[in-house]
């Protein structure tokens, strides 16, 4: 869009506009082969985040109380922001201090 803008004011010729936009266009080509070449890093863990997102207090009174029964599943998912099918792996996977 730069370059557009720079030839429909003059700044550069047709020759210019079409030489710049090329080497643009190269340059993004191997900017996607880079990235494509490169494995993935992938996301953060959230059963590790999620502690930290609702607070460490939060989310171990909760869970306490649900291995305790003292709240159902459809509370304790409600109170921390999740879904129920996850507490199961969220339980086994609380970091421990």
């Amino acid at each position: 869009m730069i370059l557009r803008r720079a030839y429909e004011l003059n700044a550069i010729n047709r020759n210019q506009f079409f030489s710049l936009l090329e080497k643009e266009q190269q340059k993004q080509r191997e900017r996607e082969e880079k990235e494509a070449e490169e494995p993935s890093e992938g996301g953060g863990n959230f059963y590790f985040t999620l502690p930290i997102r609702n607070s460490r207090r939060l989310t171990e009174t909760v869970l306490g109380a649900l291995q305790a029964e003292g709240v159902s599943y459809r509370e304790a998912a409600r109170l921390l922001g999740v879904k129920t099918g996850t507490l199961p792996k969220l339980i086994e996977g609380l970091p421990r201090r």
